[in-house]
């Protein structure tokens, strides 16, 4: 049985903006070999349906901002993270395979 979009997402995912394409925004797996880049925004989706968003901070590590996660069903599939200050962020349009989670762009 293949496994749901909500399994494929868990895990901790890098934008790789070299392959952005067609309005939508490419990231991988934390362990696919990126080509250089000067740090990487992603974020980690935990089984339990919170997360954090990483950026990147000032010294070398990663801002970690957590949240909670859902998926929205229909015609065109979304993530919806709520972070603790009450704040939403929607990725729609989301498709998860193996080593590939694509967005919509914004």
């Amino acid at each position: 049985m293949p496994a749901s979009l909500a399994q494929r997402l868990v895990g901790t995912w890098f934008r790789s903006h070299e392959e952005d394409v067609s309005g939508r925004l490419v990231f991988r797996p934390s362990d696919y070999d990126f080509p250089p880049a000067r740090g990487r925004v992603g974020y980690e989706f935990r089984a339990d349906h919170t997360g954090d968003a990483l950026g990147i901070a000032s010294r070398d590590g990663w801002a970690r901002s957590p949240f909670e996660w859902r998926l929205r069903s229909g015609t065109r599939p979304a993530l919806v993270m709520r972070f603790a200050d009450g704040s939403e962020e929607v990725l729609g349009g989301i498709s998860a395979e193996e080593g590939r989670l694509e967005v919509e762009r914004e």
